[in-house]
């Protein structure tokens, strides 16, 4: 985390090798330019849907990262680490598979939102044109495995509803497997109604699996007149993703004007649509929490979730076992003062 000093690197991230079978997207109107800028059941829109490549597009370099993310498809590896020192990072809006291949993105930069929104939905179950920042902006029907994240800082201030992460903002559908996330800083300055922050990712639903983060969180709330729904979790921050044998290290600073939901592992669990949640069946398995979150409910009509694994949980609907914590929930009481770590100085890798 970001209260100690750190080291650079010594020496690259050993390789895993994994196996290269190309997934195909699932997309609609995989043949024809969609417009648009929304997510809406099983169609990416605003994005052109090209066909998944049968091979994947290897990557050595900064600069073919970022000539892929100019792709809205496909099936791509990393090959080696690749530090984007010095680069601005814009949020990915991606539906396909991407293969860390045990490798490491360093030093990642964002400051920026997503082009494209998803729909998200607050306890109440209303609706929201949601953006996303992080390494991905929008992951859509996506499988992201073996890749690694250190010393990522995303920094993002908005009025619009929107969700930070450092692998994804928003997540529909998509599976994150077998990462490590270490040294990494989110931000989210925000007056809007809903947003939040997330250690893996934002906002949705998918799978979770063999994941290693330690990250510091950020939530800043700038519009004291509106009750937002604010949502910070040390996996995701809100939907229904599941969990399973995930190692969280949290330092998370929340000051909110409106309804805060807090967890070590997820913000609000709340299975979305309404009739899926009449059936579905989740699981949050093996996983392990340690720190703490820090934060301020500033409201009378106070909620003031936060608890080690869920802050709020609206869907009873999932299996649950083998969870242990070292967490504490930290509230403070004077409002005036907006609740920032105590920076040292940056990794660098």
């Amino acid at each position: 985390m970001f209260n100690k000093s750190y080291i650079k690197k010594a020496a690259a991230i050993a390789a895993v090798i994994l196996a290269a079978t190309a997934l195909p997207v699932n997309m609609a109107n995989a043949d024809t330019q969609t417009t648009g800028s929304t997510v809406t059941g099983s169609t990416l829109t605003g994005i052109t849907a090209n066909q998944a490549a049968s091979e994947y597009t290897e990557i050595r370099t900064a600069s073919e990262l970022v000539e892929a993310a100019k792709t809205a498809t496909g099936n791509y590896k990393l090959m080696t680490d690749v530090d984007m020192t010095g680069i601005e990072w814009t949020p990915w809006d991606f539906s396909g598979t991407f293969d860390g291949n045990g490798h490491s993105i360093l030093n990642l930069s964002v400051k920026t939102v997503s082009k494209h929104t998803m729909m998200t939905y607050d306890g109440n179950r209303k609706e929201y044109e949601t953006y996303g920042s992080g390494f991905f902006g929008v992951l859509k029907d996506s499988k992201v495995t073996g890749l690694n994240i250190y010393g990522a800082r995303v920094e993002v201030t908005s009025t619009e509803p929107c969700f930070a992460a450092p692998v994804a903002g928003l997540a529909d559908n998509s599976d994150i497997s077998d990462c490590i996330i270490k040294d990494t800083y989110v931000s989210l300055t925000d007056s809007a109604k809903m947003w939040g922050t997330g250690g893996i990712a934002g906002f949705g639903s998918g799978n979770l699996d063999n994941i290693t983060t330690d990250v510091t969180l950020v939530c800043v709330d700038t519009d004291a007149a509106v009750r937002d729904e604010q949502f910070m979790g040390g996996a995701y921050a809100a939907g229904f993703l599941n969990i399973r044998n995930c190692s969280i290290t949290i330092d998370g600073y929340d000051s909110d004007h409106g309804y805060v939901h807090d967890g070590g592992l997820v913000g609000m669990y709340m299975v979305y649509p309404l009739e899926l949640s009449k059936t579905y069946q989740g699981e949050v398995l093996n996983n392990k929490v340690k720190g703490m979150i820090t934060f301020f409910e500033d409201n009378t009509d106070r909620r003031a979730y936060c608890q080690a694994n869920m802050g709020e949980v609206m869907n009873w609907t999932y299996a649950y076992s083998g969870f242990t914590s070292d967490f504490k929930r930290n509230e403070t009481y004077d409002y005036s003062v907006t609740l920032l770590p105590e920076m040292c100085s940056n990794p660098s890798y």
